[in-house]
């Protein structure tokens, strides 16, 4: 009879720390969104981070904004592995600014090769690419040709 109650507070104690956690994931994204509206994107950052962090890097909405908040204050070597992770989820239809914003990027973390090519991808396989950000892509992708030719002499 010990064992029986023993389960079962185990199997109720188990379930509310599985709606704890869904609330403090729920607590972080809102307060991650609230930050961002505010264009507090370090704390945005932050609160992303550890939303991220409880979803094990598996919610590409999550993962692009915190991608997101990551290029807004420069932060590039983290944007540029959030965005990757994007990619990675298979979401970049979802969220067909990834190529371009991993592009940027890598270009500016002086990557050029890898730029060129995302930024070439972009041009041919995103639905945005036209008008604005297709000039910009076709120019970024030139640049990151010309640094690389710089980089050789």
């Amino acid at each position: 009879m010990k064992r029986i109650s023993l389960f079962f507070i185990l199997l109720f104690s188990l379930g509310g720390l599985s709606a704890t956690y869904a609330q403090s994931l729920d607590a972080y994204v809102a307060a991650a969104d609230t930050s961002f509206k505010k264009k507090d994107y370090y704390s945005a950052l932050k609160y992303y981070e550890i939303a991220s962090e409880i979803q094990d890097n598996e919610d590409p909405a999550i993962m692009y904004k915190y991608a997101e908040a990551a290029r807004l204050i420069n932060a590039y070597t983290t944007a540029d592995s959030a965005y990757q992770s994007v990619l990675d989820l298979n979401a970049a239809e979802a969220y067909p600014l990834t190529l371009f914003w991993l592009a940027n990027m890598k270009q500016s973390l002086g990557k050029y090769q890898q730029a060129k090519a995302l930024y070439e991808r972009f041009i041919t396989e995103s639905p945005l690419a036209e008008g604005y950000y297709l000039q910009v892509a076709e120019r970024a992708a030139d640049e990151s040709e010309w640094a690389m030719e710089m980089l050789e002499n």
